[in-house]
């Protein structure tokens, strides 16, 4: 502020000053609070305008809630207003990590972090990130993931993230960059996860003058009425930004629910501790609180079925089409999906029907087959057209106008395709078009439709008076008439569909509800908004007899079982392509590997005993299964937990146990051993003379499932170290991959054993092997659990009349969700029709002598846990011990520092004692002194008190200090301090 200013502001209080004192002359004192209150006043006013000076030349130094950012970018503010609060207690409750995107020197990171959860902190400046990380505790640091660069250019994993936090820099965005981050949040958080976003708006005193232009432009409608290239003249400026984007809640709303998120709450924000130049009326700032839905089921209904309304404008899945018939859907459901895998066999044409700009046209071209595209535009058919390759248009046959109105050879397609119509036609014009399509159609030839359902978020209003002709028996209850645009619409159910195909002649393959996981919220209620049929043409040659292929190997044959609709058991190996049922429709698997998890494992177990950090050996000559688990567990825990990885060759040069277990001491009390028996034995010995076999640390060692060929892990060896080792196997626990006996009585394995023993190595092809081992029980069990069970299913379709065992896919629908009894043990099958594998995590039994089961495998949903069959038993407890290294990560515990190089701990004790004894005889001398000096004040030394009397001088006699003060009065007695006994002191 300039010094004129200040004076202006004095000289307009004294001038108010004068107006008032000439009713009160004389009373001086009233005159005198009078001017002492208003130069106070002034003062005040020049103070206010002066932090506004000093706030933007330096807030952080003005503001205590500013802190100005490395790169210009503007301030960290370090308070949470209500929005930012109510993202740090959602945190709590997280179980995936979440993102806060823009964290300056991450005040909200940290708060986070008190949570318990993980964060991945992202910034532009990494140098802030930096600073952050340096400010973090040990603990914190592993559960925080920094992440620098433009938040607009980060990508995770869809679903992997509980939340995203973006404060006070969406205003720096255009509209597109908008659109586009909230559509990466929505595809990067799992169901229910939750976003937090806060900007500033127009109503700022830094903006006032914006303010009508931006009235003018929300009021002509523009998309974006806040976004100005222009510099804003906002008091104190803020540098030279390309552009600013005021936002109001209005459009964060409407942009998040497009995106598909359902709004929790949304709303102004009112800085009350900005500086007063920034603040106008409470709406200085907004935010959001938003949600994805928390159902993973539900779906989405297709566009066409609008009624009334566009909002599928900002999905990038869809695109609306050229006659305003609704819009073209770019992706594939599992029904056209199963139809273009169908196309990729056929030998006659296929007709895709209503193909818009021709998406699912494009995809069965891809596959080889020749394709009838038709639409009732032919500008989009000639978009189609445009776009193919030079080869693909020999292929692909234009077919303009409406599909009730084609004609096809009877015989002449393999195939026809039906995609999101058929809700506009009308009863009658349906079974025209089924009969017509059985026609067109060769023996065995297949026909695909899906439709709108009246269970959707945009038909909500319908849905009683659906309901209610539903039950009156009405024959198309679904149908209404003058609905926008489209006139009518027929909504459909999955009955509706099949009824009338079975009643023309097709037989059924798959009929149900659509899962959608795309597309506005607003469209979805319950996961039933879509619906679709699978259906032949009866009459097609399908063979004297069902065939049905069990293997070990999956992954090729499923595609043939998929394309042929054969059933495919495998029992050796899976793959997650097991749970697209789109992709792998029959196929159901017995394999008991717990493959997919190796990672998750290890993982959950250190989560469920709160261990944060782990120390993870690998023997690259043990067996191969051993390197999978390492690469697993590395990729899952190294993100999440402090991991210490150490790999070694056994063939090549023993491992120096001794300095490996010196090194592990420092960094964990968790160790993972994946080596071969005979090495954690050799491990195990080193450990027991180090002391470290005593229960403060835990080593886990993990087999596939019990086989001689690699190696058996107990402590008898028949040697003179037999009983340490059985003493150190208490520190052990031990994983079993594949535990057989969680399913199967062990009198029933021993029967089997023996049986497949005896069958392994009596059979003819192996009479030119030499077979010492046994053979692999769980894979054998696979293959036994697989034909018991396919034998079991066919028994129960003999008695249903309606079933067709030549039918894969519906006969793989038998085996989802279910547990058989067989004769090699129980076998669980999930939705997907994947075996659940038996895992198990035991502690050694000192009293019996071997491993006892204390917790099992369960899987849920898909998803690895762990469910505690009984307590474990510790060193006569029942918890694990903490993992944590028992001198810290820093090794700077104050019990450990005794035992470092330097001074000892009893030497500082006595030099301790030494220090108070010198203190005690110094104050004792100078209470000596103080004496001194009275006597001699006594005899007239006063002036020179510090000099000793004549009197006390002898020199014939030397006196000690005691005798002194037993003359001056004074006494002092025997103390003891520390290790030093003070009886005397003599000069």
């Amino acid at each position: 502020m300039s010094r004129s200013l200040r004076r202006l502001l004095v000289v307009i209080a004294l001038l108010e000053l004068a107006n008032v004192s000439v009713g009160i002359e004389g009373n001086y004192s009233t005159a005198s609070r009078l001017i002492t209150s208003s130069i106070d006043k002034a003062a005040t006013a020049t103070r206010n305008v002066s932090s506004m000076d000093e706030f933007y030349s330096n807030p952080k130094n003005s503001n205590p809630h500013f802190k100005a950012t490395l790169n210009a970018h503007g301030h960290m503010l370090d308070v949470l207003d209500e929005y930012g609060e109510a993202f740090v207690a959602f945190a709590r409750n997280t179980t995936k990590p979440v993102a806060d995107l823009g964290v300056a020197f991450g005040f909200t990171t940290k708060e986070i972090l008190k949570t318990g959860a993980t964060v991945y902190a992202n910034d532009l400046s990494e140098d802030m990130l930096k600073e952050l990380n340096n400010s973090l505790t040990e603990e914190e640091r592993l559960r925080c993931i920094l992440k620098p660069g433009s938040a607009l250019e980060l990508n995770f994993e869809p679903g992997s993230l509980s939340g995203v936090l973006a404060l006070r820099w969406f205003h720096f965005l255009t509209g597109p960059q908008i659109r586009e981050v909230i559509h990466k949040f929505f595809t990067w958080l799992e169901p229910g996860g939750k976003v937090v976003i806060t900007c500033s708006t127009p109503y700022s005193g830094r903006a006032r003058s914006f303010i009508p232009e931006y009235e003018e432009r929300k009021a002509a409608g523009e998309e974006w009425p806040g976004f100005t290239t222009k510099q804003i003249q906002e008091v104190g400026g803020v540098g030279s930004r390309e552009h600013f984007h005021k936002l109001e809640p209005f459009i964060f709303e409407r942009e998040l629910k497009a995106a598909g998120f359902e709004v929790e709450k949304c709303g102004f924000i009112a800085r009350s501790f900005y500086p007063e130049g920034w603040q106008f009326d409470g709406r200085e700032h907004c935010g959001v609180v938003v949600h994805t839905c928390a159902c993973e089921d539900l779906n989405n209904s297709t566009p066409s079925t609008s009624l009334g309304g566009d909002q599928t404008k900002r999905n990038p899945q869809f695109k609306a089409t050229l006659n305003a018939h609704g819009h073209m859907l770019d992706v594939l459901d599992e029904y056209g999906e199963a139809f273009v895998a169908f196309a990729r066999n056929t030998t006659n044409p296929v007709a895709d029907l209503g193909v818009a700009f021709g998406f699912t046209t494009k995809e069965i071209l891809k596959t080889g087959a020749t394709v009838y595209a038709n639409d009732l535009s032919e500008d989009m058919l000639k978009e189609l057209n445009n776009s193919l390759t030079e080869e693909e248009r020999l292929r692909c046959i234009l077919k303009p106008g409406n599909a009730l109105e084609l004609e096809f050879e009877p015989g002449s397609l393999s195939g026809v395709l039906a995609l999101r119509w058929f809700h506009f036609l009308t009863g009658p014009q349906i079974r025209e078009v089924v009969h017509k399509f059985f026609t067109w159609l060769e023996p065995g030839g297949k026909v695909v439709i899906t439709s709108g359902t009246p269970y959707s978020g945009r038909a909500k209003s319908f849905i009683p008076e659906y309901e209610a002709r539903k039950a009156a028996g009405e024959e198309w209850p679904g149908s209404v008439r003058n609905v926008g645009s489209q006139g009518q619409l027929n909504m459909l159910e999955p009955w509706v569909l099949e009824r009338e195909l079975r009643a023309t002649g097709f037989e059924v393959e798959m009929c149900g509800f659509i899962k959608r996981t795309f597309g506005p919220t607003g469209w979805r209620l319950d996961g039933r908004e879509h619906c679709g049929v699978w259906y032949y043409q009866r009459g097609g040659e399908r063979g004297p007899m069902p065939a049905y292929i069990v293997t070990p190997e999956p992954l090729y044959l499923n595609q043939l079982a998929a394309a042929w609709n054969i059933l495919l058991i495998t029992t050796s190996s899976s793959d997650m392509i097991i749970k697209d049922k789109s992709k792998s429709p029959t196929w159901i698997n017995t394999n008991v590997y717990p493959s997919l998890f190796y990672g998750t494992i290890f993982y959950r177990l250190c989560l469920i005993h709160n261990w944060t950090s782990v120390f993870v050996v690998l023997d690259d000559d043990a067996i191969p299964n051993y390197q999978i688990v390492f690469r697993a567990v590395d990729a899952i825990m190294k993100p999440l937990v402090r991991t210490v990885n150490v790999r070694y060759s056994s063939k090549k040069a023993p491992l120096n146990m001794s300095d490996l277990l010196d090194n592990f001491s420092r960094h964990s009390r968790v160790m993972v051993f994946l080596a071969s028996a005979s090495q954690f034995r050799l491990l195990l010995l080193l450990a027991a003379a180090k002391g470290q076999t005593k229960g403060e640390y835990v080593f886990i060692v993990a087999v596939p499932f019990p086989y001689k060929a690699q190696g058996i892990f107990t402590w008898k060896a028949d040697d003179r170290n037999d009983e340490v080792i059985r003493a150190a196997y208490r520190s052990v626990l031990f994983v079993t991959m594949v535990d057989a006996t969680l399913h199967v009585s062990e009198t029933q394995m021993a029967l089997l054993k023996s049986q497949w023993d005896h069958g392994f190595k009596t059979t003819p092809f192996y009479g030119n092997l030499d077979l010492h081992d046994e053979p692999a029980v769980p894979q054998l069990a696979s293959v036994n659990g697989a034909i018991e069970m396919l034998a079991q299913v066919l028994n129960e379709s003999l008695l249903d009349e309606g079933f067709d065992p030549r039918n894969g896919r519906d006969f793989a629908r038998h085996f989802y969700n279910r547990t058989f009894e067989t004769s090699s043990g129980r076998i669980v099958l999930d939705r997907f029709g994947d075996r659940a594998p038996s895992v198990s995590v035991s502690y050694f039994n000192d009293t019996r002598g071997d491993f006892q089961v204390f917790l099992q495998s369960n899987i849920v949903d898909g998803v690895f846990f762990w469910s505690a069959l009984t307590a474990v038993s510790w060193f006569n407890g029942s918890e694990l011990p903490p993992n944590e290294p028992s001198c810290g990560y820093a090794g700077d515990k104050p019990e450990c520092l005794a035992s470092r190089p330097g001074v000892a701990v009893k030497d500082l004790s006595t030099a301790l004692g030494v220090v108070i004894a010198v203190l005690l005889f110094g104050s004792v001398y100078l209470g000596y002194l103080i004496r001194s000096r009275a006597n001699n004040a006594k005899s007239g030394l006063d002036g020179n008190w510090w000099s000793l009397s004549a009197q006390l001088l002898e020199a014939s006699t030397k006196r000690s200090f005691f005798s002194y003060l037993a003359m001056s009065n004074m006494e002092i007695h025997s103390m003891a301090l520390g290790n030093v006994q003070l009886n005397s002191a003599v000069f």
